[in-house]
């Protein structure tokens, strides 16, 4: 069921919440936004270990490709930190 739906009468009921709270509410989804941005290149870690562990210890072409594309994604995204939070929109990023 949404939140403020009314299943006796199968309306919606609107809610009047303080500025304060909505502004604290914003402010907490907003945080976890940016948490969720800031987690998202550790998400690929134990696949690029995984791989790695794959490819054996050789110098082949693909591990050198593999480990050239792990370089330049993490210095794209260092480079690219300050863009990624902006959709978010949170008063303090660097929070």
């Amino acid at each position: 069921m949404p939140p403020g739906f009314d299943h006796q009468t199968g309306a919606i009921v609107v809610q009047k919440i303080p500025a304060n709270e909505l502004a604290a509410r914003k402010l907490k989804m907003q945080d976890m936004q940016c948490m969720a941005i800031a987690k998202k290149p550790f998400g690929s870690i134990f696949m690029i270990a995984f791989i790695s562990w794959i490819t054996g210890t050789s110098m082949h072409i693909f591990s050198i490709s593999q480990l050239f594309m792990v370089f330049q994604n993490a210095i794209a995204a260092i480079i690219n930190t300050p863009n990624a939070f902006k959709a978010v929109g949170h008063p303090n990023p660097t929070k």
